[in-house]
């Protein structure tokens, strides 16, 4: 539990440094080309502040020359219609008195600028013109671009936040819990990999690699050596698990084990090969005539048990006499003969444990041996 807590805890750092990253690239981005935009429109100002200001010089020598502030203002209401002008100042040369001056407080908006251009007339300095130009406009400009760009920028956010978030689960998160799952189901029960590791990913190579392993192991760690049935320790989870799936499903379990009860004289007369090749033989019958969904594995040297989920004793019994018949009429490797006793149990509803189940099936085939009326003894 602790480690899972610690790997959720690195993969949540993880994600969230993902994150991070993401959005300080974005917003680095965002910063730069406000950045080049300010600087754009700040130059664009600064032309357009020195077209007015050059323009109105030149419109400013005949009124300068011929001393008429009447046709001074007039030049200059012109350009008084560009909001931006907030004053202009116009000085004459010849007596450094101030010519015409209009200044408009309610265009005070924004950081004023001012520029001042020399008024030439026949080569001679005449007088000068002051321009005060306000930035209102520049910085309403600026604000909508800054609206603008902040919601751009948070969409793409969010796309680019989605997309990454979506790559990491497909490519990350969910290989690796169906690396998880399959790793604890390994020993368990058959998983149908080609579902699982369908891409060329290095989760994938890794998750193909645990296939392989997990076929050598269930082979090795699952599998009888000599017939290939479940051993022992297959038997006994798989014994666990329907156990637990009938009781929560009310039910019915039923177990029959099956002991060769010449086994030992045929290996010590015939030799262990022999008796091998009867046990193979004899697990391959009935594998070929058990119902699909039954279990078939090695209890124990000469004891071979039959797990039947969803049955009762009653629904069995017909199987395991008609597999005593075929035993009784079959003759094995070199004519070798074989007889087996049946013990055969069920589940009840006060069972606490299926080791109960295997106890009455145990008691059930010890009965079978000895008995001389039939090699088939039912415990319900």
């Amino acid at each position: 539990m602790k480690h899972w807590f610690f790997n959720q805890k690195i993969n949540t750092i993880i994600v969230l440094a993902l994150i991070f990253t993401l959005l300080l690239t974005i917003v680095l981005s965002a910063f730069l080309l406000f950045n080049l935009q300010h600087k754009e429109y700040q130059n664009t100002l600064k032309q357009d502040h020195q077209n007015i200001t050059s323009l109105l010089a030149a419109s400013l020598q005949f009124p300068l020359l011929y001393d008429s502030k009447e046709m001074a203002k007039e030049v200059i209401d012109v350009f008084l219609q560009d909001e931006r002008v907030v004053g202009v100042s116009v000085q004459n040369r010849q007596d450094l008195q101030p010519f015409f001056h209009i200044f408009l407080p309610e265009r005070v908006i924004g950081t004023l600028h001012t520029q001042i251009a020399p008024i030439i007339a026949d080569s001679m300095r005449i007088g000068e013109v002051a321009v005060k130009l306000s930035s209102v406009k520049m910085d309403k400009e600026l604000r909508e671009l800054f609206r603008t760009n902040t919601t751009y920028f948070f969409i793409q956010f969010l796309v680019s936040l989605f997309l990454l978030l979506l790559v990491f689960y497909f490519k990350i998160t969910k290989p690796l819990k169906q690396l998880v799952t399959f790793i604890h189901a390994i020993g368990d029960h058959p998983i149908n990999a080609r579902q699982l590791w369908r891409y060329k990913d290095e989760i994938s190579e890794i998750g193909r690699a645990f296939e392989q392993a997990k076929h050598t192991i269930s082979t090795v760690s699952m599998r009888d050596p000599q017939t290939g049935i479940y051993n022992h320790y297959m038997l006994t989870k798989l014994l666990q698990n329907l156990f637990n799936q009938s009781r929560q499903t009310k039910s019915s379990l039923s177990l029959v084990l099956i002991e060769i009860a010449n086994f030992k004289q045929v290996n010590e007369h015939h030799g262990h090969l022999k008796g091998d090749a009867l046990l193979l033989g004899l697990t391959q019958d009935i594998a070929r005539l058990k119902k699909q969904e039954y279990y078939l594995g090695r209890w124990g040297g000469n004891t071979l048990m039959l797990i039947c989920p969803n049955e009762d004793c009653h629904s069995v019994e017909p199987l395991i006499v008609s597999l005593h018949h075929h035993f009784e009429r079959t003759l094995y490797v070199d004519k070798i003969s074989v007889s087996c006793s049946f013990g055969i149990a069920q589940t009840r509803p006060l069972d606490e444990s299926v080791e109960e189940v295997v106890r009455r099936a145990s008691l059930a085939v010890n009965k079978a041996r000895v008995s001389q009326y039939s090699p088939i003894i039912t415990e319900e």
